[in-house]
């Protein structure tokens, strides 16, 4: 997203608040706690942010949330829809590679779709077809994963982001990188964003 922002009308958009990601704190209480960060994160990156409203761990492909997503879809015509590869751990993170995949096809929007990974512990059987040289931008990657304080505890989940860098780097040849998949959008012969985020 840091390659992109000043290129590109970004938009993060949040199926959930992360409601049962603070052990002994409430649902509401976690909810307002990391909607906060998710904000100060977009500020940071420039992006408009839109929440569905779902809650952790209680989010499925339902028509409703699928339609919700299809109708930011139409109002914001993306190039390029970025995602979570579908085999994950997390149940939330495999739910939402499927509502954007039939948030797309409700859409009837072509749009490229990018897949890419969540921490080494979650996604599984991700290999990527195409890494982006992250080297530049390295240190403001890092502050973003800092702004959710609340589960970046004693800044390991920034380190744990730093090391995945550096090995996506060494096996491009980068000293840190990002990997991706794409499916490109229905009969487009347009090169991914991918391409021309690589391309400077």
């Amino acid at each position: 997203a840091l390659l992109l922002k000043d290129r590109f009308d970004l938009h993060l958009v949040c199926a959930t608040k992360g409601e049962r990601g603070i052990p002994g704190r409430s649902l509401a209480e976690t909810g307002a706690i990391r909607e906060e960060e998710e904000k100060k994160e977009s500020r940071l990156l420039g992006a408009h942010l839109h929440f569905l409203d779902r809650t952790d761990r209680e989010l499925y492909a339902d028509e409703n949330t699928c339609r919700h997503v299809s109708d930011i879809v139409r109002k914001i015509m993306p190039v390029a829809l970025f995602t979570l590869w579908p085999i994950d751990r997390h149940p939330d993170h495999s739910a939402i590679s499927e509502i954007v995949m039939k948030a797309v096809e409700m859409a009837q929007s072509p749009v490229e779709i990018v897949y890419g990974e969540e921490g080494d512990q979650q996604t599984m059987l991700f290999a990527p077809t195409v890494y982006v040289d992250i080297s530049n931008v390295i240190e403001q990657k890092l502050d973003l994963i800092r702004c959710h304080a609340c589960q970046n505890r004693n800044d390991q989940l920034a380190q744990h982001a730093l090391k995945k860098a550096v090995r996506r780097g060494a096996e491009a040849g980068y000293a840190h990188a990002e990997g991706y998949r794409s499916l490109p959008a229905a009969g487009s012969d347009a090169p991914s964003i991918l391409a021309r985020v690589r391309q400077g």
